[in-house]
């Protein structure tokens, strides 16, 4: 195997936009993928991709954006382990002000089927974050190696319209915890935060864990541990001041294999 050098590709602008399938990338196969630092003041993507990825005994690149504002549309954000590769995938971490998806946009860590490589972890530190239009932030893995953790850090939390901030297991491997710490989080239009197993899933969930000053579901929107394979569920931990659950929105665990499914621990000051 070559000798590790330290790659990583740099972008620095004032102002980035991303258009008709762009994309920004870094792979490896037998060496390690560079890191991919995208550093702008407005970061524009639309119908394009930033991505890192190992087809190999290499390991995956990081992927590290910084920016003051930015709008993900139909774009995908990810770093994965590919079928037939044996290294890991690399970490996301995105920083900056503020952050609205739309459109389908995908932020993901994952370990896809056929991969011996473990998932990556996300973390997403933003001021201001928005989820909405059927996008998602997510690890996952599809082999027997583990998924990353999936951990959010704002002060105000908007998901909407099936958004939704998820780690998950398809296979043999464990899914990561997901944590969300915010000062405002608010759920709407059938949006989630949770652990998911599938069908076919035999390890243990994670948990989740939500730490805010309040917390509101509306609309059908949910915080979720769901397991349907043979391991247990994971926990549900809240801690949050205000929480409000509107018609039709659920905190829940539920199993519908033979794992047990997991607690579920609220603590709040309110309760509406």
């Amino acid at each position: 195997r070559p000798e590790a050098i330290e790659r990583q590709m740099r972008v620095f602008s004032d102002s980035l936009k991303l258009r008709g399938q762009s994309l920004i990338s870094s792979s490896a196969r037998d060496g390690d993928a560079g890191r991919v630092n995208v550093t702008a003041g407005i970061l524009d993507i639309e119908d394009s991709s930033i991505t890192s990825g190992t087809f190999g005994s290499g390991a995956g690149g990081d992927v590290r954006l910084a920016f003051d504002e930015a709008r993900f549309d139909s774009a995908v954000v990810s770093a994965s382990s590919f079928d037939g590769a044996s290294g890991a995938a690399g970490n996301i971490f995105i920083s900056g002000d503020l952050l609205a998806m739309e459109g389908e946009t995908a932020i993901a860590s994952q370990s896809e089927a056929g991969s011996a490589g473990l998932g990556g972890s996300v973390t997403v530190e933003v001021a201001d974050l928005s989820v909405g239009g059927d996008t998602n932030i997510s690890a996952s893995t599809f082999t027997a190696r583990d998924a990353g953790r999936v951990e959010i850090r704002t002060d105000r939390l908007r998901l909407s319209e099936n958004g939704l901030i998820v780690s998950a297991t398809v296979g043999a491997g464990n899914s990561g915890d997901v944590l969300v710490e915010a000062g405002e989080v608010l759920l709407s239009g059938n949006s989630t935060i949770s652990w998911d197993a599938s069908p076919g899933a035999s390890r243990d969930a994670g948990s989740v864990a939500i730490r805010a000053d309040s917390l509101r579901l509306q609309g059908t929107s949910s915080v979720s541990s769901s397991t349907f394979g043979d391991g247990a569920g994971g926990s549900i931990d809240i801690d949050a001041a205000d929480v409000e659950l509107g018609s039709g929105s659920l905190i829940v665990s539920v199993t519908q294999g033979r794992g047990n499914s997991g607690a579920v621990d609220i603590e709040a000051d309110r309760l509406l």
